[in-house]
C-alpha cells in the first residue's frame, strides 16, 4: 500500500501539474536551493546503517506557478564489510571472518516539488509554502568489487515538505515521507530537514 501510494505521489508530482498554465507568481522562474540533512536510506540490516546520515544539495527552477523540477547530489559514509578469500587474504582462517571499513557513497538524480499555497494564497509575499515532493536517481557505492555493497542502487522517495522563510529569501525546512531501502524494494519512513535559500 505504501509503494502504490509513493508512486501516485511521484507520478503526480512529474507529470500532471506540467501542464499547468505559467502565470506570475512567487514559485514561476525561481531558483530554490536547499542543504539538507536525512535519515534515509538505509540498509537492511542495523550493523549496516550509514553512518553519517544523507548530506543533500538540492536545486529547483519553477516552470509554473505550481511546479518546481531541479537536480539533487549528496554524500554519506556507511560501515561495509568483506569476507576474506581462503588461501589469499589469510590462509589461516579459511575465509571464517569479515574485514570491516568505512566506504562512500553519492547520491544523485532528479527532483521535483508540487507547491500547494498558491491554490489557496495569491500573496507572493506569504512565509509559509506547503509541497508535495518527489525524487528519481541512484546511490553510488565506492567500495572494492569484493565488498558486501558496492556498485550502483536505484534510488527514489517522495514527501510532504514544509518552509518557512524566515528571511525574505532564506528560511527552513522539513520533508516527511518514504523512501526506498538499498537494494532492497521495502520502503521505510524518511525525515529531512534543512535550510533553503530562493532567489
Amino acid at each position: 500500500m505504501k509503494k502504490h501510494t509513493l508512486l501516485l505521489i511521484i507520478a503526480s508530482v512529474f507529470i500532471w501539474p506540467m501542464c499547468a498554465k505559467a502565470q506570475e507568481s512567487s514559485i514561476y522562474h525561481r531558483v530554490n536551493l536547499k542543504l539538507g540533512h536525512s535519515n534515509t536510506p538505509k540498509f537492511a540490516y542495523y550493523w549496516d546503517e550509514f553512518t553519517v546520515g544523507n548530506i543533500r544539495l538540492e536545486g529547483n527552477y519553477g516552470l509554473t506557478n505550481f511546479v518546481e523540477v531541479g537536480g539533487y547530489f549528496g554524500y554519506d559514509k556507511f560501515l561495509n564489510f568483506r569476507m576474506p578469500v581462503a588461501n589469499q587474504d589469510n590462509p589461516e582462517t579459511g575465509g571464517q571472518f569479515f574485514y570491516t571499513y568505512q566506504s562512500d557513497a553519492l547520491f544523485y538524480g532528479i527532483n521535483a516539488n508540487f507547491h500547494i499555497m498558491p491554490f489557496f494564497v495569491k500573496d507572493k509575499r506569504v512565509r509559509l509554502d506547503i509541497y508535495l515532493s518527489a525524487k528519481i536517481g541512484a546511490i553510488s557505492m565506492l567500495a572494492p568489487t569484493r565488498s558486501a555493497y558496492y556498485g550502483t542502487a536505484f534510488d527514489y522517495g517522495g514527501y510532504a515538505g514544509l518552509a518557512y522563510y524566515l528571511g525574505k529569501n532564506w528560511g527552513l525546512f522539513a520533508e516527511y515521507g518514504f523512501n526506498k531501502k538499498v537494494k532492497m524494494s521495502e520502503m521505510e519512513p524518511c525525515l529531512r530537514y534543512g535550510v533553503t535559500v530562493k532567489f
